[in-house]
């Protein structure tokens, strides 16, 4: 989880070290999102190629690049050597990493610039591991470094790139970071690669190592500049202490260059995982407020209730000094489902320091049925005539087949049933 960036001419690096203890399931209030998984921090960097089901990781896209763990020596030669064997096929490639040396990060940025390919954030989970909790395993780990094509899934919602892990995100000719992914920042850190280098560095005047550091950054601005990011991501990066962990508001995002969309969603995802009860989740956000320059993160689960039924939770992120909204409905079946409010919380593993308005509803299958290829959510700030709506338009792709597959699940005399609203 250790990263670093640039080799200064004195033989020592730069870490920037992922503060891990900021993101365990102690503060996450849902099971579902754990990113500080020892397996990202403690293993090697690891390439490999996954197929999955039409559009799984884009538009016309059913195979990506894999590359999680920790960026460690001659993690650019092994990401060049891929690129090598995949020849003249571009593939998007997928991070869920905490870091490691910076120096390799942006070597690797920098030959996915030169091929001209994607990059974006998710979590893949090998069919052949069995799930989630086995990512961890010996069998599982060595299946990724079988070099195999591995049949697999993809949530790009539960995407974690940190530390030096960012700076190769940059290099991607295009950069895609859906809604519930997180980049997270903080300022490097002097490292040394052997005793003999750390007993070199302890000899540095505090004016070498000042001039050292400032070195470092300006490289670290060079290189961001040459991606075409804006720089303001070093200075704020640079801002937080080493030992903290910042994950960039979607703002500070779409601000910076990283991914300027001002609009995205993911897929209606169903989720039959051993380690959760099977959901259907959905992520997206949109530009609010006067200027629109906010991007609050929302967040839908539909999963199985009492007898049969249905429940749907929606998590609705809310902008500065918003009012909840008085009444909230989804434009579903013939006479639409209305989701009542169960009070503002926080939701950290959504989007930190972000407060949501939690709605619930419990409904027939049904009544999720939809005829159009929109699923639209009416949000109405009051009950009088007047009173404003605004309307949130996703994409119903996929609709229908995750709430058959979420209908069969819950219908199974031996399913999980889950009432709660868990986000």
């Amino acid at each position: 989880m250790n990263g670093q960036s640039m080799m200064p001419k004195r033989g020592w690096r730069f870490r920037l070290a992922a503060a891990v203890g900021l993101l365990t399931s102690a503060a996450i209030p849902d099971a579902r999102a754990e990113p500080a998984n020892t397996l990202y921090t403690a293993a090697p960097l690891t390439f490999y190629v996954a197929r999955g089901t039409p559009d799984i990781c884009g538009p016309g896209c059913s195979e990506w690049i894999v590359a999680e763990g920790r960026f460690g020596e001659g993690s650019a030669d092994k990401f060049r050597a891929m690129l090598a064997r995949l020849g003249k096929q571009k593939l998007p490639v997928f991070f869920n990493s905490l870091g490691g040396l910076g120096n390799e990060a942006i070597a690797i940025g920098r030959l996915m610039r030169a091929k001209g390919l994607e990059s974006a954030l998710g979590r893949t989970i090998p069919a052949d591991c069995g799930g989630k909790e086995a990512e961890k395993t010996k069998e599982c780990i060595d299946l990724k470094k079988s070099g195999k094509k591995l049949e697999a899934d993809l949530l790009v919602s539960e995407g974690l790139c940190a530390s030096a892990c960012v700076y190769a995100v940059l290099g991607g000719k295009t950069r895609v970071l859906a809604p519930g992914a997180h980049l997270g920042i903080h300022a490097g850190k002097v490292a040394s690669l052997n005793t003999k280098q750390l007993k070199q560095v302890q000899k540095f005047s505090p004016r070498q190592l000042k001039e050292d550091s400032q070195r470092r950054k300006d490289k670290l601005r060079a290189y961001v500049r040459e991606m075409g990011i804006d720089t303001a991501l070093v200075d704020v990066s640079e801002a937080v202490p080493n030992e903290d962990l910042r994950y960039l508001t979607r703002a500070e995002i779409v601000k910076f260059g990283i991914d300027r969309r001002s609009f995205a969603e993911t897929p209606w995802k169903f989720v039959d995982d051993p380690s959760t009860a099977p959901a259907i989740t959905k992520f997206f956000m949109e530009p609010r407020g006067q200027e629109k320059r906010d991007f609050p993160t929302s967040y839908i689960r539909l999963a199985c209730g009492n007898s049969g039924k249905a429940t749907v939770a929606y998590s609705r992120g809310l902008i500065a000094d918003e009012i909840n909204k008085a009444q909230v409905k989804f434009l579903v079946g013939e006479e639409g489902l209305s989701v009542a409010s169960t009070g503002v919380r926080q939701y950290a593993w959504i989007e930190n320091e972000r407060s949501f308005d939690v709605r619930f509803a419990a409904t027939d299958f049904s009544r999720l049925r939809v005829s159009g290829n929109v699923v639209e959510i009416l949000e109405t700030s009051g009950t009088s005539p007047d009173s404003s709506t605004h309307t949130v338009k996703l994409s119903a792709k996929g609709w229908g087949e995750a709430i058959g597959r979420l209908r069969e699940k819950c219908m199974n005399p031996n399913g999980i049933s889950d009432q709660g609203t868990r986000g």
